[in-house]
């Protein structure tokens, strides 16, 4: 099958976003030790670089996080 996008992998998990360099950050991010929300948050900003219409320091969101070894929610 042929892609019309970079590919991007990890041996520490998984990153999709609309850019391949976005990916890319968020892979390092987890193949440095971070977890998932430091992946997210990684590439969120590599994000409002590389395509800035798509995601940008003034907008909005909501995330709700499980902190599994502290039973807490965020």
């Amino acid at each position: 099958m042929e892609y019309l996008k970079n590919a991007v992998s990890s041996e520490k998990g998984v990153v999709a976003s609309q850019h391949w360099i976005a990916s890319s950050v968020g892979a390092d991010a987890l193949s440095k030790g971070g977890n998932a929300i430091d992946a997210a948050i990684a590439c969120a900003h590599a994000l409002n670089v590389v395509e800035p219409w798509m995601c940008g320091l003034g907008g909005s969101g909501y995330i709700l996080i499980w902190l599994a070894e502290k039973s807490k929610l965020k």
